[in-house]
Formats: C-alpha cells, sequence, structure tokens
C-alpha cells in the first residue's frame, strides 16, 4: 500500500542507521574523517604552529587564506570562513559521534563497544581542536573562560552554549579515559583509533 510506497528510500543516503555495520561505516567515512571529498583532517592549528618554518619562496606561493592562516590572521576570504573550515569539519565529525553515542548504549557485546570507543575518540579527539584554536590556554582563570560548544546531541534544535575551557579538559579527559577502556590495543586498520591512540590523546590534553 502506500505506506509500504512511502517508506522506500530513492538514495541510500537517506536511509536511517540501525545496525552495526551502518554504524561502522558512519565511522569509517573517509569524506567526513580523513581527507575526502566533502571533508578532512582539521588542520588550521598545525598550519600556524611553530613546529616548522617556511621559506620565503614558499609563502610567497601560497594562497591568501593559508599565508593568513600561517602568520595568525583570520581569513578574509568568505569560503573559507563558511564553507569547509575546521570549525566545520570538527562539528562535522562530532556529529557523526553523536549519532553512533545516541544509538550505540554501553553493551556486553565487543564489537558494539568498540563503535563506542571510536566515536568517543573522535568527538574527543575534536573537542580538544576545537578548544586549542578557539579557547584561551588552561590557567587559573579556566573555571571561568568561555571554551567551545560540548554538542553531544544531533538534535539541531537543542540549544547550547560555550563551556567553560576547564569544563571542555574536563569532558575531553572523561571521554577519552572511557574510550581507553574499551578500545582494542591494535585497531582493525592505522585509520581508527585503538587504546595506544587514546593514551597519546591523553598525553597531548
Amino acid at each position: 500500500g502506500c505506506k509500504k510506497y512511502l517508506d522506500y528510500k530513492p538514495d541510500n543516503s537517506l536511509a536511517i542507521p540501525k545496525t552495526y555495520n551502518d554504524f561502522s561505516a558512519l565511522l569509517k567515512n573517509p569524506d567526513v574523517f580523513n581527507y575526502g571529498s566533502k571533508g578532512g583532517t582539521p588542520n588550521y592549528g598545525e598550519v600556524s604552529c611553530d613546529d616548522y618554518f617556511l621559506p620565503q619562496s614558499t609563502i610567497a606561493a601560497l594562497r591568501t587564506p593559508l599565508l593568513q592562516i600561517y602568520t595568525f590572521q583570520r581569513p578574509d576570504n568568505a569560503d573559507e570562513i563558511t564553507s569547509a573550515n575546521d570549525w566545520f569539519l570538527s562539528y562535522a565529525q562530532i556529529y557523526y559521534s553523536n549519532l553512533c553515542l545516541e544509538n550505540v548504549q554501553p553493551s556486553s557485546d565487543k564489537k558494539w563497544e568498540e563503535l563506542r570507543g571510536q566515536a568517543l575518540f573522535y568527538r574527543s579527539h575534536n573537542f580538544l581542536n576545537l578548544v586549542w584554536n578557539h579557547g584561551k590556554a588552561f590557567q587559573e582563570s579556566s573555571s571561568t573562560d568561555p571554551g567551545i560548544v560540548l554538542r553531544s546531541t544531533t538534535n539541531y534544535y537543542e540549544k547550547n552554549s560555550r563551556a567553560t575551557v576547564k569544563q571542555c579538559y574536563e569532558r575531553i579527559i572523561e571521554d577519552t579515559k572511557e574510550a581507553a577502556k574499551i578500545l582494542p590495543d591494535l585497531p582493525e586498520n592505522v585509520f581508527l583509533p585503538s587504546r595506544a591512540s587514546s593514551y597519546g590523546l591523553l598525553a597531548r590534553t
């Protein structure tokens, strides 16, 4: 009848994830969690860090937005600000992680727990990148300094306010420690988080 016709999904992208394979595919989506056509790994912090220095010949050849980021300036290119910038890329990964965490509950099933650990890791990793780039450094005033929005839901209509820097770090540490407990020592492939990567994230927090 009509209901059966309306239940048909004309495009797989419209399907609602329900199974283990669905959620596993979400967290393995290279267009979201690795470099891809729709996103990539947030890198503004690395571009503007002092781990390296570029020669003048390389600086002269940089596109204007990258030059501005490298020299600690806000990009004045509207596309860099409103499209796939680090803020967008980070919260896209957080959204995917929250979608999994809303549907993957603590379980005695090892493979489902591993999915939950991956989602916790990805969300914490992005929270840390965001608070590094958009919050103040951790200091005595961190209990009142504004940090970032700690999104924990996929509900677009739920209003959130910025957490303090202290609250951000507390959440990152709590979730990463939980991820370390349930992730395997070695991942299925090098692109997925593991217990070792969780401890590495804690070390950088």
